[in-house]
């Protein structure tokens, strides 16, 4: 589940995890969405902290 989240192949490198997430906080970012609503800000934040929920799942299974 972690690695669709972030729109990766499961058996994607932690790398490519590292970068699927900065690609997720750079295109959700609030200055990319100057038009956008409170709640569509809101929306996107939760996405941004979803994937980063999902990003630091996969990066404790790569440490163990």
């Amino acid at each position: 589940m972690e690695f669709s989240v972030l729109g990766i192949p499961e058996n994607s490198s932690l790398e490519d995890a590292k970068k699927a997430l900065k690609q997720i906080r750079i295109n959700n970012h609030p200055d990319k969405n100057k038009n956008a609503t409170q709640m569509q800000l809101q929306t996107l934040q939760n996405l941004v902290n979803l994937a980063e929920e999902a990003f630091q799942r996969i990066n404790s299974k790569y440490l163990v």
